[in-house]
């Protein structure tokens, strides 16, 4: 039933097995972390027992899986080649990934400092298919000295790490 008690549960979070043993199960839509309260009525020939606002909460493997490793890529020495030349891999050097098999990295992108825009330059770049590698110029007289945001995600977690110092000189 709904939160409430009063009204059937129209919801598609969770569902409730139709024969004994009664299981509550997560039904299609159920987001992760993220509370579903409905009110739960067993009864039989004596007794009823109501409990509302029932909890539950979908949790698994894949919405903790990532972590920011310590990560500072090397300098780039000027050179008149118009290559690019790598700094990093994300799934490898930026992130840790616990359970990389079940819940790979499905999308990165480069942002600005602070992680609140795409970043835009074209001294840097990442690649948008896995394995998402960045890469910097290396033939701007000037040099390069910028810090951004990779922002990653798997199946149920979102990651920043914002700082990652670009130098090219």
């Amino acid at each position: 039933m709904a939160v409430g008690c009063q009204k059937p549960y129209a919801g598609t979070d969770l569902t409730i097995s139709k024969a004994a043993p009664f299981y509550i199960l997560p039904g299609t839509n159920i987001q992760p972390n993220v509370a579903s309260k409905v009110c739960v009525s067993c009864k039989n020939k004596d007794h009823t027992i109501t409990h509302d606002n029932f909890s539950v909460t979908q949790t698994g493997k894949c919405f903790n899986s990532l972590t920011v490793n310590k990560f500072q890529p090397t300098t780039i020495d000027w050179s008149s080649s118009t290559d690019m030349v790598t700094l990093a891999d994300p799934v490898k050097d930026i992130f840790t990934n616990e359970y990389s098999d079940g819940c790979p990295l499905t999308q990165c992108s480069l942002m600005t400092k602070g992680c609140s825009e795409e970043y835009t330059g074209k001294d840097i770049s990442m690649s948008k298919v896995a394995p998402f590698t960045i890469s910097t110029v290396r033939n701007v007289f000037e040099g390069v000295n910028k810090q951004v945001c990779v922002k990653c995600s798997s199946k149920g977690q979102s990651i920043t790490a914002d700082n990652i110092q670009v130098t090219q000189t």
